[in-house]
């Protein structure tokens, strides 16, 4: 497939645009969902850590799991972290800030996390949230709240206080990360991303064909000029601006017809020269030979040693003619 230069060029930028939109789009997407995964990780470590140190805050305070064992409210209160003393009995001033199916789910019986509440999250299709997935055991390893079922998946976390160990923190995995809300906005900026970069390559595409066109430019002068140079025309000139590559090959073009003028100058002035050097020999061959037919000189030895050296300055002359027509056919050997 032949392409124009311009062509090549108009490509070439198009093509370096188009990898440089989308790798900075990929790198920005991957390092945004890197520091959000991140971030999520940080701020679900944070949520477990205070809730662990609630409940140190409540076992240093009853020296047992008693109360918390036989209280719903307080273990979802602990959870939630609505005040930061966990009240006697009660769930305290931040119940209306729950959500209402795990308001509902307070007076549930059964094992937690609440059935309700998780049946409620499915038909939502909702990620399970951090509260719900956190289980306790205490020091022996019963469980106070929480499913046997989940504890072979669970990642366990170890409560100790004043350097012993009082019970354990059951962390099931979580849900997919394409599944939380902050990754799904994510994944619709980088829909939005994708647009931009596409609009941004688009644009690229707009700069690169004048641009292009400005590069080319001066390459069909040049062939311009080549072309009035192969006709003849050795008056032709390029216009040469800056110090560039292009501007130095527009420089040594112009070198180039100026040497062809010179040359076809030369070879003007050489056959004028030679055109008046054929008249003498030819004259006097002609003087001569009229001389020796009128009977004025007589064809002896001298006369014929005459018109031979008349012949051999005519006949170098001849071969100067003819090395000068090999010139024009580019088959001059030089001595």
């Amino acid at each position: 497939m032949n392409l124009s230069v311009r062509a090549k060029v108009f490509l070439t930028l198009l093509v370096a645009s188009l990898l440089a939109v989308v790798g900075t789009a990929a790198f920005v997407r991957w390092s945004v969902e890197r520091g959000l995964m991140e971030l999520l990780d940080a701020r679900e470590s944070e949520r477990v850590d205070a809730i662990a140190d609630r409940l140190l805050s409540l076992r240093a305070e009853d020296k047992s799991w008693d109360r918390l064992r036989g209280d719903k409210r307080l273990w979802i209160a602990v959870l939630f972290g609505h005040d930061e003393r966990v009240p006697r009995g009660r769930l305290g001033p931040g119940r209306q800030h729950l959500p209402p199916w795990m308001r509902r789910s307070l007076e549930e019986p059964g094992d937690w996390p609440p059935v309700q509440a998780l049946e409620h999250l499915k038909t939502r299709e909702r990620p399970i949230p951090l509260e719900l997935r956190l289980m306790l055991l205490d020091e022996s390893g019963a469980l106070i709240y929480g499913r046997e079922s989940l504890l072979p998946g669970a990642r366990r976390i170890p409560l100790v206080l004043d350097g012993s160990p009082v019970g354990t923190l059951a962390l099931t995995p979580g849900p997919p990360l394409a599944d939380l809300p902050e990754l799904q906005f994510q994944a619709r900026q980088g829909g939005r991303l994708w647009v931009i970069a596409a609009g941004m390559v688009l644009i690229a595409a707009m700069l690169a064909y004048p641009l292009s066109r400005r590069l080319v430019r001066p390459v069909r002068a040049f062939q311009q000029t080549a072309q009035r140079l192969a006709g003849g025309d050795y008056e032709a000139r390029v216009q040469v601006q800056g110090g560039d590559e292009i501007a130095r090959l527009g420089r040594d073009i112009n070198a180039l017809a100026a040497a062809l003028g010179r040359n076809e100058q030369a070879r003007r002035r050489w056959v004028a020269d030679i055109s008046h050097e054929l008249r003498t020999p030819i004259a006097l061959l002609r003087a001569e030979l009229e001389a020796i037919q009128d009977g004025v000189r007589p064809l002896d030895r001298t006369a014929v040693d005459a018109l031979h050296g008349d012949v051999l300055r005519l006949g170098r002359l001849v071969d100067d003619l003819y090395e000068l027509s090999m010139t024009d056919l580019g088959a001059l050997s030089y001595r």
